[in-house]
């Protein structure tokens, strides 16, 4: 995967300290240029065609928002928590069991602290920022997936960061991305944001309950929007 001139620096959207941990910190990711997808890639080849796809500067949340960011969120909104999972609510693991709804509710009222738009991340933002692993090793390295004998999710950051400054992009949860599930269209090239409808919403990344294969950066999942599961979670993301 070819990169062109990327680097990030960091912002906090909130500027007291004392809430840092409530919301998440964003990773400025310089845009570039990069081929998206893999022939003969997963789920009987829906990764390719392969092509060149270019987009524009853009922030990413340095983790998967996690729980005690949710709990914050709750609080202010007066939300109910999803059921936990078997392993109970744990402030510093990746928030699961949101649905691509709930996830966007969050990514709204995000926007309304931050003053500015916050949204989820569209698939090719995902797969740009997360670059390549170029062995098992460094994927090893990078995330948390079921080779680990894991039976849970796992707290955020505990692994190395990715070239972009970002943790857990590899394994840990699956993360819900903007675009609706459909082949590439391949008229979009500039910033694309995938086909207008759909029935089902793109997760990436895999998760503690997968095996590595599942967690290469170009592999695509489709669930239903209304899908809730203690592997999926989701990171935030925005152009300002």
């Amino acid at each position: 995967m070819k990169r062109i001139a990327t680097y990030f620096l960091f912002w906090l959207i909130t500027t007291p300290a004392a809430l840092a941990q409530d919301l998440p910190e964003m990773v400025r990711v310089k845009g570039g240029t990069f081929k998206m997808g893999k022939e003969n890639g997963s789920n009987i080849n829906d990764a390719a065609p392969v092509r060149c796809v270019t987009v524009s500067d853009f922030y990413m949340s340095k983790t998967p928002v996690t729980v005690v960011q949710w709990k914050h969120y709750a609080e202010k909104t007066g939300k109910k928590m999803p059921a936990e999972p078997k392993w109970g609510w744990t402030d510093t693991h990746p928030m699961v069991s949101i649905t691509w709804a709930e996830a966007v509710e969050y990514c709204d009222w995000l926007s309304e602290q931050a003053g500015r738009i916050v949204r989820l991340p569209t698939e090719a933002e995902w797969e740009y920022a997360a670059g390549p692993y170029q062995s098992p090793q460094e994927l090893r390295e990078a995330g948390w997936f079921q080779n680990d004998t894991l039976t849970s999710t796992r707290p955020v950051a505990l692994k190395s960061p990715n070239f972009s400054g970002l943790y857990d992009m590899a394994g840990n949860v699956w993360e819900w991305c903007r675009d609706w599930y459909a082949w590439y269209p391949t008229n979009q090239t500039l910033n694309p944001v995938g086909s207008y409808t759909g029935n089902f919403r793109i997760i990436r990344g895999g998760s503690w309950y997968n095996f590595a294969e599942a967690c290469g950066t170009y592999v695509r999942q489709k669930y239903l929007p209304s899908a809730r599961f203690d592997y999926v979670g989701f990171r935030v993301a925005s152009t300002e």
